[in-house]
């Protein structure tokens, strides 16, 4: 079978295909306009409309995938959940939110005491706590709190997960099967700084430059 590469750069004509499913099995037929956005270190979202009312299985917080390609060829470009469930004139439009969603929940005060642990195992602490378990961290390792106990104060998680990170360039971003990324990325040369560094003292003593 060619792959939707394939497709694009051979065929002279093509057929957008597409795929949405709701609680892993149903799959939403009327589907008139897809808008999908992704961006580092936030909650994707994804919004389908379609031309009739919504199916039963259509409520807040039901699984639901989207799939997009090229002439019955598809790949995954959005997994997450119904967030919520409007009529209107023209039929229904879902509003969903990326598996990541939990990162983005605003809370108070998150206070994170860190003694002495790497950084991987400090983001992972973190998804682990909030009961995200589809992730993957790729990190530099190096080690928190290697002096005294740190002390950290944010309002969400991911907030908290991207100061840790962005010391070694990293960022937290959701892949389009839902898996949330830690990761690092390549800075690309330019005539402005690019990168930012967090100065809570993350890394006790140790300066990071």
């Amino acid at each position: 079978m060619p792959s939707i590469t394939d497709i694009y750069e051979n065929n002279d004509t093509r057929r957008l295909s597409h795929r949405v499913v709701i609680a892993g099995v149903e799959e939403l037929p009327g589907v008139q306009e897809l808008d999908i956005q992704f961006a580092p270190a936030k909650v994707p979202t994804a919004t389908v409309r379609i031309a009739h009312p919504a199916p039963d299985k259509a409520v807040f917080f039901t699984d639901i995938y989207i799939d997009l390609g090229l002439d019955g060829v598809t790949q995954r470009v959005f997994t997450g959940k119904i967030w919520n469930v409007r009529d209107d004139a023209g039929g229904t439009v879902l509003k969903c939110v990326g598996k990541s969603w939990p990162l983005d929940t605003d809370y108070r005060k998150v206070v994170v005491t860190l003694d002495s642990t790497t950084s991987a195992a400090a983001v992972a602490a973190l998804l682990d706590e909030l009961g995200i378990t589809d992730y993957k961290i790729d990190l530099t390792a190096w080690t928190i709190a290697t002096i005294d106990p740190v002390t950290l104060k944010f309002s969400t998680y991911g907030e908290a997960i991207m100061h840790i990170a962005e010391v070694g360039g990293g960022k937290w971003w959701e892949a389009p099967t839902g898996t949330v990324m830690v990761t690092e990325w390549d800075a690309i040369p330019s005539g402005a700084p690019a990168r930012s560094y967090f100065s809570m003292e993350l890394t006790g003593l140790v300066s990071r430059m």
